[in-house]
């Protein structure tokens, strides 16, 4: 009888370990679908300066950056970027986004041909209102950079934009 027990907990010792495994696996795939959503999440102005590379410890993203303009503005909207993609990779957040100075397209093309596809375009949003559009100017309107004021105005309003149609989805379902 003694045997039986003790073979007993081997198999909830290997149940154990093989569950965690499996939560482990599934959390590493949803974060590889960090290179999928990239560009749905901050927008194709700032998907041209900038690209996921990879994952430094378990759930901090290391994006390279076309420059040092860039990486300053996207160190300071590193909470909005990592806002937007977790919410494309619900079970497993990303924590930490971190910038380096690389080759974007570079970093584009290893994706892009692993994957045989481009990125994923967004699904279709609702146009952005007067409001949104007026508080996106206000925001972007001392960044020197023309490109960079663009691109941070496109995130803005994407992310706007992405807001009000998930409210809107919301109010349709009560």
């Amino acid at each position: 009888m003694r045997g039986r027990y003790r073979s007993m907990s081997a198999l909830s010792e290997v149940l154990r370990h093989s569950l965690g495994a499996e939560r482990a696996w599934r959390e590493r795939l949803q974060r590889g679908r960090v290179w999928e959503v990239w560009e749905a999440a901050v927008g194709p102005g700032v998907a041209a300066h900038a690209w996921p590379e990879g994952f430094r410890e378990r759930d901090v993203l290391v994006v390279v950056v076309s420059d040092s303009v860039w990486m300053q503005q996207l160190h300071l909207q590193r909470l909005l970027v990592l806002q937007r993609l977790n919410a494309h990779l619900e079970e497993a957040p990303i924590r930490e986004i971190r910038f380096r100075l690389g080759d974007v397209e570079g970093e584009r093309r290893k994706w892009t041909r692993r994957a045989g596809t481009a990125a994923r375009r967004p699904a279709a949003l609702p146009p952005p209102s007067r409001e949104d559009l007026e508080a996106a100017e206000r925001l972007v309107a001392e960044l020197p950079d023309g490109d960079l004021r663009r691109a941070f105005r496109e995130l803005f309003l994407l992310d706007r934009r992405a807001h009000r149609a998930g409210r809107e989805g919301e109010e349709g379902g009560a």
